[in-house]
């Protein structure tokens, strides 16, 4: 019951037991969102033996979690906040999804944080920041998480920006003062 008890706590499909120590091993995702990987079953490996366990539907749950840079920290824990209470209100995406936020001031600051959280899903940056703009910050960490969508919010409506951002990896580039309801359906849209 213990054993069964920490494999429902794995951040992973199947687990591989060393019998002498029932020592739990799930296999590593290092860049694959884990819940995209999930299914509605765990296997458990004890040596020849093959125990499958079943989820209960509330595991299955999808976790999201979004990384708000802006070099103004006001504007970035507003945003993260109006988008949480954005999920909050929408009760048909918050019976199917978790959504976490991070809050970071600078590009080098999201680079490093990319570094340590495989698990982020969706960067929302401001373009122009002192250091590393909004777009150098999308590619690197996009370098480090292949796949990871972006969206620029940004109070210049500037072509070069909007190309800057598209080229970098972005999938929208929404301009200041912005309609949260309108973000909360982009980022909804590229979290779905």
């Amino acid at each position: 019951i213990e054993l069964e008890s920490a494999v429902l706590n794995l951040r992973c499909d199947q687990c591989h037991v060393n019998q002498p120590s029932r020592f739990l091993h799930p296999p590593l995702h290092q860049g694959v969102s884990y819940p995209d990987r999930m299914t509605s079953s765990r296997s458990i490996y004890l040596g020849d033996k093959i125990k499958k366990m079943t989820l209960p539907q509330d595991e299955l749950k999808k976790e999201h979690t979004v990384l708000f840079i802006d070099d103004d920290k006001e504007i970035a824990e507003g945003m993260a906040e109006q988008m949480l209470i954005e999920y909050k209100r929408d009760e048909p995406f918050k019976r199917r999804r978790k959504l976490n936020t991070i809050v970071v001031n600078s590009g080098e600051v999201a680079v490093e944080t990319a570094k340590r959280n495989y698990q982020i899903n969706l960067v929302i940056t401001d373009m122009r920041m002192p250091g590393i703009g909004g777009g150098e910050t999308l590619r690197r960490i996009r370098g480090i998480i292949p796949g990871i969508t972006g969206i620029v919010v940004s109070a210049y409506s500037d072509p070069e920006d909007k190309q800057q951002a598209l080229d970098a990896g972005a999938k929208a580039y929404i301009n200041k003062p912005y309609d949260k309801k309108e973000l909360w359906e982009v980022i909804k849209k590229h979290l779905s």
